[in-house]
């Protein structure tokens, strides 16, 4: 078969994200990141997640309805983290639980006690808290993300600072119970 004169043989590319694109990359790169290694508690893992809500945001940009461009992006991050914990959170909650005395899940050597509480929530419920106390979203922009109801992401919140409050009383840190 004759090639045409000026076409290529080569297959076609994905065109270059489009510069409001690439604004919003540079804009939330680092915040994601931080949202969502504060959900999956690995560094690592959380680099290649936020590469990963950055490309399916990407897919979904031209779909995007007229919330605001963070609670758009938060709500992929949490989504794409959330969704890789499913299953192994609790796998590795009931392995720890039947291997430590007391019940208490205990962290991997290196890991700080604000890690070791945070792992003492569900995946969800960190996102919650990670996007409250980190993010340091409204309620109301905590429901956007979240698509849960205002005056749920409330209790839900009271509820996690209980747990967590807990998880520092069992983890016998000096002061940080009442920092929470």
């Amino acid at each position: 078969m004759a090639l045409l004169h000026g076409a290529q043989d080569t297959p076609s590319r994905e065109p270059e994200p489009p510069p409001d694109f690439e604004h919003l990359y540079e804009q939330f790169r680092l915040p994601v990141y931080r949202v969502v290694r504060g959900i999956v508690l690995d560094a690592t893992l959380a680099e290649r997640l936020t590469q990963e809500t950055f490309e399916r945001a990407y897919g979904l940009r031209r779909r995007r309805t007229q919330e605001s461009r963070q609670v758009w992006i938060y709500r992929i991050a949490v989504e794409v983290a959330v969704r890789h914990l499913h299953g192994h959170w609790w796998n590795r909650l009931r392995l720890g639980r039947l291997g430590s005395s007391g019940g208490r899940t205990p962290g991997p050597p290196g890991r700080s006690a604000a890690e070791d509480v945070l792992f003492s929530l569900s995946p969800r419920l960190r996102a919650l808290v990670v996007l409250a106390f980190y993010a340091r979203l409204s309620n109301g922009e905590i429901a956007g993300t979240l698509q849960l109801p205002e005056s749920v992401v409330s209790v839900q919140l009271e509820f996690a600072t209980e747990v967590m409050r807990a998880a520092l009383t069992a983890t016998d840190q000096r002061g940080g119970r009442e920092r929470l």
